[in-house]
């Protein structure tokens, strides 16, 4: 089950928000950027980088000027890569992690996204399906209040917990059978809004295990033919 090989986040201001991998990318791995933001009306106009990768909106919602994103891409380019998040005007306060993936459908990775918004202390996104076994699940969120930190779903890896002047948090999880579920947080503090983003990327599944086939082999009763017995 992957863990991301590199990831980082950072925070600004502005119409722009970019980030470099700290480390070269290596060819065929899923690249994610996610954003949150809260700032009226403005939205995320589009995501690029400086390697020549397609990016692709996976979902988007927005609630009460709070904003939250998942974009990425697929098959990666190999080499140093900075990332961009274009807004559609100044930004008072944006968040975007960006994160690289190994073990990625190289075509058609993207499988499953759905959204969640509410007003309160309690986040969660509406359950998603998946269609395959093997899969990256990632759930995003951000609030109104400033300062705040979350509480991850139990059973997701909080990656990023960002206490800006709109919080945003990143977790993640990989599964190996096909399930209905959500992504969940809790925020410390009062009610606020709050919106909140999950998309799930197909894995390339793992190859049987040598060793386990080695091993079933070597338990399974020998042959016994009484025609060749002496």
């Amino acid at each position: 089950m992957p863990n991301p090989t590199q990831l980082r986040s950072t925070t600004g201001s502005g119409t722009s928000l970019a980030l470099a991998f700290l480390s070269d990318n290596t060819a065929g791995n899923l690249l994610i950027a996610t954003v949150g933001n809260g700032d009226g009306g403005d939205t995320l106009t589009s995501v690029g980088d400086s390697n020549g990768n397609t990016w692709a909106q996976a979902t988007f919602i927005a609630n009460t000027g709070i904003h939250t994103a998942i974009w990425y891409a697929m098959n990666s380019n190999a080499g140093a890569n900075t990332v961009t998040a274009n807004f559609s005007a100044s930004e008072f306060s944006s968040s975007l992690v960006i994160a690289e993936y190994a073990g990625a459908e190289l075509t058609s990775a993207l499988d499953q996204v759905n959204t969640g918004s509410g007003f309160g202390t309690a986040i969660a996104t509406a359950n998603v399906t998946t269609t395959t076994a093997d899969q990256l699940m990632i759930g995003i969120a951000c609030c109104s209040e400033a300062g705040v930190t979350y509480t991850p779903d139990a059973s997701y890896t909080e990656r990023v917990d960002d206490a800006a002047n709109r919080p945003f948090q990143y977790q993640d999880r990989t599964v190996n059978s096909t399930l209905t579920d959500n992504s969940t947080q809790t925020k410390s503090g009062g009610n606020a809004n709050w919106a909140a983003c999950i998309a799930t990327f197909k894995l390339v599944p793992l190859p049987p295990n040598p060793l386990t086939l080695a091993n079933r082999a070597a338990r399974r009763p020998a042959t016994f033919s009484p025609g060749l017995a002496r």
